[in-house]
């Protein structure tokens, strides 16, 4: 496995962790655990901006990971934003940025195939 996938399994792998452990009632514990996914998605995009840089073959690949990664780390700055003003969260803003993270989602694994494909 090469850097560039071994990133994106640990981007992947820290985003559904926390994101599945989270207890949304509790708002403290919500800010602190989405502030520390936000932190280390971060970490991330930072090394992948260097392969990036490095890697011209796979421009295609890693620009719609950097949208999901983007869209994942919008919902984590909205999240921590709607914790620290209210206990509860705009539902229907929610529900929105979750459906076009699933498009981009959608979007990344079909290049992702066709890149598999072409191997």
């Amino acid at each position: 496995m090469d850097r560039l996938e071994f990133l994106r399994d640990k981007a992947d792998n820290i985003w559904y962790q926390h994101t599945l452990k989270t207890d949304l009632g509790n708002s403290l514990d919500s800010i602190l655990n989405f502030k520390e996914l936000l932190r280390k998605l971060k970490a991330i995009e930072r090394d992948l901006r260097l392969i990036q840089k490095k890697n011209s073959s796979n421009r295609e690949y890693i620009k719609s990971y950097f949208s999901l990664l983007s869209k994942r780390m919008e919902i984590c700055a909205f999240l921590i934003n709607e914790f620290q003003d209210r206990d509860e969260v705009d539902g229907v803003k929610y529900d929105k940025l979750i459906q076009e993270m699933k498009n981009r989602q959608d979007e990344f694994l079909a290049i992702r195939r066709q890149k598999m494909q072409r191997r």
